[in-house]
């Protein structure tokens, strides 16, 4: 009536409520998380039974992030296998780890003799660009030519430049 709660407190004794309770009772089994919140028995002693909520320092984000690719693609073929078979098809033959590793090695392999390759070519591009002037000295060479193209002062009692 005047905006204030008729009763005090919370309904169905839900304050009074504690895990510690739940665990000595003989119905705990129909409480929702009682064998996490509420473990009893042997079968609990010296476990960890909050695993699933601890942080894992050890694993490196970059590795968990490629086992979880790692495990749906694992997944996706095993489908795509299984897809195939319902279809009357034979499933997609598939390259082994070993098979997978010498490939990338191969790979590689050839980037970086294509890599080896462009850095000769470049070298040799430029070998050819300093090694045009006998002298080897290009911006002297570029200096002479220039001046040589300049314009002279007016020369006004000859009428010539």
């Amino acid at each position: 009536m005047d905006g204030e709660p008729i009763r005090g407190g919370t309904r169905g004794g839900a304050g009074d409520f504690s895990w510690n309770a739940v665990k000595e009772d003989k119905h705990r089994e129909y409480y929702l998380g009682h064998s996490v919140k509420a473990a009893a028995g042997r079968w609990q002693k010296n476990k960890d039974i909050h695993w699933y909520t601890r942080d894992n320092d050890d694993a490196d984000e970059e590795e968990i992030q490629r086992r979880k690719k790692e495990e749906i693609r694992k997944i996706k073929e095993a489908e795509e296998d299984a897809l195939s078979v319902a279809l009357g098809y034979a499933p997609k033959p598939r390259p082994s780890e070993e098979e997978k590793i010498a490939a990338k090695a191969q790979k590689n392999a050839e980037k970086r003799v294509r890599k080896e390759e462009r850095a000769r070519v470049r070298e040799e591009r430029e070998q050819r660009r300093r090694g045009s002037h006998k002298d080897g000295d290009r911006d002297s060479h570029r200096d002479s030519h220039r001046d040589s193209h300049r314009h002279k002062p007016y020369d006004r009692d000859s009428r010539k430049y």
